[in-house]
C-alpha cells in the first residue's frame, strides 16, 4: 500500500510541478518566462514548456533562432543560455530592454553564456531606464563563465543602454576567435550606466584585436569598483587588451589587476585606481615576469610596503616593481597607452 501511494505522489509531482535542469528550445518571439515561449524540440514539435517551468530556473535554453525578452522585475537563474549548437537554430538572441524600468531586483544569474550565432550577441541589453544611473541599478547580471566564440563581431553581451545603472559580474570573460569578437561590448553615452566586475581576457587568436570588455560609447564606466577584477591582455595581437576604452571622450576606471601579454591588460581612455594589494605584471625581454604595484613587498599576492605608500602614489607614476628574482624596489612605470610600457627600476 506504501508503495503505491509513494508511485501515486510521484506521477502527481512529475505531472504538476516544474521540471528542473532541462533543455528547452525558443519557439515564439516572447518573454522568457511566458506559456509556450520554449518548447523541448529544436524543432519546435515537441512539448511546450510552461512559464513557471522557466522561471524555476536551472535549465538550458537555446534562443533557437526567435527573440526571447526579459521583463522587469523578474529574478532568474539558469545552468545555460545559448544563441548556439546543441541542435538549435543558429542565431537568435536573449534581449533585456531597460526603457522605462525603475525596479531595481530585477536580475538575470547564468552559468555558462555561449555565443556564435550570426544575428547578434546571445545577451543584448539596450533601452533607457530612469533615475540617476550613479546610484540606481536597475538590472543585475551574474554569469560564471562566457567565451565570445568564433563570430565576427558577435558579442557575449552587446550593451547599448542609457539611463539607469547595470551591475554585471562575470567570472570569466574571454573574447573570442574572430575580429571584434569581445566578450563585453558596451556604447553608451550615458556616464556611470555600467559597473562591471570579474575577470576579462583578450583573444588568444593571432591578428584578432578582439578584447575582454570594450567600451566604445562616450560614457564613462567602471571595471572592479564592486569586487576584485583582473584585466589580461590576449596573447595574438597588441590591440587584444583585457579591457579597452576606445576613443578620447569615454574612459573607464579601473580597479584591479593587470596583466600585460601581447595585448595589454588595460589600454584607452584608463584612469587606473588601484588599492595598494592590485599590480600590473609584464613581461620582460628574458621571458621573465615584473609586478609593478603601489604597494609590493614580496609577492604578487601584494602585501603593502608601508601605510604611506599608498595607491595615490601611482598617479605620479611611483611603483613598487618586484622582479623575479625576489628582490623588490622602488622604481617608475611610464603607462604607454594603457596597461603596459616602459618601466625602470
Amino acid at each position: 500500500m506504501r508503495k503505491l501511494l509513494y508511485a501515486i505522489v510521484l506521477i502527481a509531482f512529475f505531472i504538476a510541478g516544474p521540471v528542473y535542469g532541462a533543455t528547452y528550445f525558443g519557439c515564439a518571439n516572447a518573454a522568457i518566462n511566458a506559456d509556450s515561449t520554449f518548447e523541448d524540440a529544436a524543432a519546435c514539435d515537441g512539448t511546450p514548456a510552461s512559464g513557471a517551468t522557466i522561471a524555476a530556473g536551472g535549465h538550458v535554453l537555446y534562443a533557437n533562432g526567435y527573440t526571447i525578452t526579459y521583463p522587469e522585475a523578474l529574478v532568474m537563474s539558469q545552468t545555460t543560455m545559448a544563441n548556439t549548437g546543441g541542435g538549435s537554430t543558429d542565431g537568435g538572441q536573449f534581449t533585456v530592454t531597460t526603457t522605462g524600468w525603475t525596479n531595481e531586483t530585477t536580475a538575470l544569474t547564468v552559468g555558462t553564456l555561449t555565443t556564435g550565432g550570426t544575428t547578434g550577441p546571445v545577451l543584448a541589453i539596450s533601452g533607457s531606464g530612469t533615475g540617476d544611473p550613479a546610484t540606481d541599478p536597475i538590472f543585475t547580471l551574474t554569469v560564471t563563465n562566457c567565451n565570445a566564440g568564433s563570430a565576427a563581431a558577435m558579442y557575449c553581451v552587446g550593451d547599448t543602454h542609457t539611463v539607469g545603472r547595470v551591475n554585471a559580474t562575470i567570472t570569466t570573460c574571454t573574447a573570442g576567435s574572430n575580429a571584434s569578437a569581445h566578450c563585453y561590448y558596451y556604447s553608451s553615452a550615458t556616464a556611470n550606466a555600467l559597473a562591471l566586475n570579474g575577470n576579462f581576457v583578450g583573444s588568444a587568436t593571432s591578428a584578432i584585436s578582439a578584447c575582454g570588455v570594450y567600451g566604445a560609447g562616450s560614457g564613462a564606466f567602471t571595471v572592479g569598483a564592486q569586487s576584485a577584477s583582473t584585466c589580461t591582455g590576449g596573447s595574438g595581437h597588441g590591440d587584444a587588451a583585457g579591457c579597452y576604452a576606445y576613443g578620447t571622450t569615454n574612459y573607464m576606471t579601473f580597479t584591479g589587476n593587470a596583466v600585460d601579454n601581447r595585448g595589454k591588460g588595460y589600454k584607452g581612455y584608463v584612469y587606473y585606481t588601484p588599492a595598494a594589494n592590485n599590480w600590473i605584471r609584464v613581461t620582460t625581454g628574458s621571458g621573465t615576469y615584473v609586478y609593478l604595484s603601489p604597494g609590493l613587498a614580496s609577492d604578487n599576492a601584494g602585501t603593502a610596503i608601508a601605510a604611506a605608500d599608498t595607491a595615490a602614489n601611482v598617479k605620479d607614476g611611483t611603483f613598487f616593481v618586484k622582479k623575479d628574482d625576489g628582490v623588490t624596489t622602488e622604481g617608475t612605470y611610464a603607462a604607454a597607452g594603457g596597461g603596459g610600457g616602459a618601466y625602470a627600476y
